[in-house]
């Protein structure tokens, strides 16, 4: 564990500095490197599975195992892929498999559980490892405050649904003074 006054984390509806982080990250991740399937080998519109299947096989066979996908990669077709080309071909102790929740495909908190259950479909699994809060912005953190976006993020996990859950920051915590404020503070 190492020291790190700037962490941030979500807790009863707000974020805040703790001081302790996890070095080296979680001891579940094998190695230091993980398989994005932002961009993946094409035949035309269609992820080229073939290919994509050899590359997972060999990923897996050198001893890595964190997979990460989203919506909007390929339009959907990654989460599809990864389906076919590994939740479909290995156990599911044998990887780590993060998805994420992305703006752009929720307008309420309603909306929020009925997309994580069809992700969970489109991956062909009944958990995730990980789940991100994708893309977190000055432009659609309130968003997210607003759907309850973190607080469906903690009951998925207490449900069992998703291991552990995060958000990705796409800013300068410095650019943003009003990070992590409640409404009314």
């Amino acid at each position: 564990m190492r020291k790190n006054e700037d962490a941030l984390f979500y807790e009863n509806g707000a974020f805040r500095k703790r001081g302790m982080t996890m070095q080296t990250g979680f001891p579940e991740v094998k190695k230091k490197l993980g398989f994005g399937a932002m961009r993946l080998p094409m035949i035309g519109e269609k992820v080229d599975l073939a290919a994509f299947s050899k590359m997972v096989d060999l990923f897996l066979s050198e001893g890595f195992n964190y997979f990460d996908t989203a919506h909007p990669y390929l339009n959907g077709e990654s989460e599809l892929a990864l389906r076919e080309a590994l939740t479909s071909r290995y156990p599911r102790e044998a990887y780590l498999l993060a998805n994420k929740l992305t703006a752009p495909y929720f307008d309420q908190e309603s909306d929020i559980r009925p997309f994580f259950e069809k992700q969970l479909q489109w991956c062909g699994v009944s958990y995730f490892d990980f789940y991100l809060m994708h893309a977190q912005n000055l432009g659609n953190y309130d968003k997210f405050q607003r759907c309850h976006a973190y607080e469906t993020a903690f009951a998925l996990k207490k449900e069992g649904k998703i291991a552990m859950w995060a958000f990705l920051s796409m800013i300068r915590q410095r650019s943003w003074n009003g990070f992590g404020r409640s409404p009314g503070c």
